[in-house]
């Protein structure tokens, strides 16, 4: 996919979960273990994302957008939907968690066509502009582009591999 990040990996936190849950069983009972030194490492990795979305937030609405609360029962500092006056949605999420759940962080972007599209950790315009003609699956760059799956943007060229790969019977765009 088209890195739109800025040196930066998306929204990826880094740290890979695998091993965060152990289980056994104590009196017929499943007994779930959490490893708390790889929960406290995925939390400290999640913070710069928790940062990053909310300045995001900011820069696009400094930028014109609008924004509201996504649910009744969040505030805009812990889930934001965001409209541009061009047609652009975005959403995004930046929650602190607390000692159930972890905190995490992201936006996600759909450009006035309704198609999805790469969200680095910097607010960018132009990045987003120009990722309009950029295929998320060989990262060609100014290349019309269409859709494919639900909101899904690719090239001409790798629209028949992916609609194969993607799309299933019965499938209406």
């Amino acid at each position: 996919m088209t890195d739109m990040s800025n040196g930066q990996t998306g929204w990826d936190d880094g740290v890979s979960m695998k091993g965060l849950w152990t289980y056994r069983w104590e009196d017929g009972k499943r007994i779930s273990v959490r490893d708390e030194a790889l929960w406290q490492r995925i939390r400290e990795a999640r913070n710069p994302l928790m940062v990053a979305a909310l300045a995001w937030r900011d820069a696009a609405i400094a930028d014109g957008w609008t924004c509201r609360p996504t649910y009744d029962c969040e505030s805009v500092d812990t889930a934001f939907s965001l409209e541009h006056p061009e047609g652009w949605k975005a959403s995004g999420t930046a929650r602190p968690g607390d000692a159930r759940t972890l905190n995490s962080a992201e936006v996600s972007v759909w450009g006035p066509d309704g198609l999805a599209m790469p969200s680095g950790r910097t607010y960018d315009m132009a990045a987003l502009r120009a990722g309009l003609r950029a295929c998320a699956f060989c990262d060609a760059t100014d290349v019309d582009t269409t859709r494919v799956g639900f909101a899904g943007r690719c090239c001409n060229v790798c629209l028949p591999e992916m609609a194969a790969s993607i799309e299933r019977s019965g499938w209406t765009s």
